[in-house]
């Protein structure tokens, strides 16, 4: 039978553990309040702040008039030839506040600060912008320029099958969208063949390997013996073709006359676009052509080879 000392050793032991449960309660409810508060900064530092809200209306919609093409001059390297004007400046500025904002996020949630939870409540908008496939320019862009977090991110949103690609970036730098006679087979790939070869190049078809094919939003204007793909709303047949390094995407900028170091003086220039495949969407080079053609040029169905039939028929 217990005596009175040891009921009540037993009651001051049973206060200790329920004072200390209680503290130990208390100081978890404290730290999840700060951190609910810390989080809610965040919150109103990417939203509310006057500065950040300016920034992300103007990536939100300047993006395809203004910071697009900027974003295309910088993965294909001509970004560096021309001076920026005031308005491209604040634009690419805009752009970087907002992927070094989510790119903080990432590193947060790698310090265990942030959770995913916290993450996709307050930014999975902007994670999923960021990431669209429609802008696979700006998913290169991304890889290129080494913003990791983010790319984790948005790969974590990715279905786990992204189309033709197999290098594990959001995009393949190494896949070319080609059209009209520069398709492997045609008049154009076959002059591009020798002039490969006239450089030392042989063998250059057997490092280039024909992955699929698919559909770019443009429009394909006749130009003659060749066709040239402007933007625009129509639908262009594209073959998927994957070099194996970027010396032979250098022949072929070569052999477009593409000169990445005077873009404004090629007769086409080097982007790239979303090509729709089977299953999604995904990132590709495309020859642009620069200038304007008549509208009576225009191949309105996009098949350059069932258009050459009809044109000599």
């Amino acid at each position: 039978m217990l005596s009175a000392q040891d009921i009540a050793a037993l009651a001051t032991a049973g206060a200790i553990v329920v004072g200390g449960a209680w503290a130990a309660f208390e100081y978890r409810g404290a730290r999840s309040s700060a951190s609910a508060q810390w989080v809610a900064s965040l919150y109103r530092d990417f939203y509310l702040d006057p500065r950040l809200a300016r920034e992300r209306r103007r990536v939100e919609d300047l993006y395809a008039s203004e910071i697009r093409p900027q974003v295309q001059q910088w993965i294909v390297g001509t970004r560096d030839t021309v001076e920026p004007r005031s308005w491209e400046a604040e634009g690419e500025q805009s752009l970087d506040v907002v992927l070094n904002f989510l790119e903080l996020i990432a590193y947060l949630e790698d310090r265990g600060e942030l959770s995913k939870a916290d993450i996709d409540a307050l930014f999975d908008y902007w994670v999923g912008w960021v990431g669209d496939p429609t802008r696979p320019e700006l998913r290169l862009y991304l890889s290129t320029f080494g913003y990791e977090g983010v790319c984790r991110l948005v790969e974590r949103k990715l279905p786990t099958k992204r189309g033709t690609s197999t290098t594990g970036q959001l995009e393949d730098p190494k896949l070319l969208a080609v059209y009209g006679s520069l398709v492997p087979g045609g008049r154009t790939w076959d002059a591009f063949l020798e002039h490969a070869h006239t450089k030392g190049e042989p063998d250059i078809a057997t490092r280039m390997e024909v992955v699929g094919s698919g559909t770019v939003s443009g429009t394909l204007h006749d130009l003659g013996a060749y066709p040239g793909i402007v933007q625009g709303r129509d639908t262009v047949t594209v073959t998927l073709v994957r070099i194996a390094s970027e010396a032979d995407l250098a022949l072929l900028d070569e052999y477009e006359e593409f000169e990445p170091a005077s873009p404004q003086t090629s007769e086409y220039v080097r982007e790239f676009w979303p090509v729709c495949v089977e299953g999604g969407s995904i990132g590709a080079w495309v020859y642009v052509y620069r200038y304007p053609v008549p509208e009576d040029r225009i191949v309105e169905h996009g098949d350059w080879e069932a258009h050459l039939v009809s044109r000599e028929s």
